[in-house]
């Protein structure tokens, strides 16, 4: 298995589920290694990755950087929920008029850069 399946995946479902709740609020590396199972060292990890991929999955405060203070997700890009099969989720939470789209699989979640990570 790729770091894609084993690593970035398991964060971007457990945030994707996290902020398909209108009154979510950003959540720290902490919380997304219980959510996901995986040890918070991964998941800061798989957070560098899908903040720096092009375009990102994920956006927040200090992700990728090695400075000073907590990392915080503070949200999913359009292509993560698209990616992820939320784009009507993402539709009802901004408001906006994106139509209904099918529930993607795993296996159809591409990794950053279209490899296998």
């Amino acid at each position: 298995m790729s770091t894609w399946e084993t690593r970035e995946l398991p964060v971007l479902e457990a945030l994707a589920s996290h902020f398909a709740d209108p009154k979510a609020r950003p959540v720290d590396p902490a919380a997304l290694a219980e959510e996901s199972g995986l040890p918070e060292k991964d998941v800061a990890e798989a957070l560098r990755v899908l903040s720096q991929a092009r375009p990102p999955y994920v956006v927040g405060v200090q992700l990728g950087q090695t400075s000073a203070g907590e990392p915080q997700v503070t949200g999913l890009t359009d292509r993560a929920w698209t990616e992820m099969g939320h784009a009507d989720d993402v539709s009802q939470l901004t408001g906006g008029s994106r139509s209904q789209t099918n529930r993607s699989s795993r296996s159809s979640v591409r990794p950053p850069g279209g490899g296998s990570g």
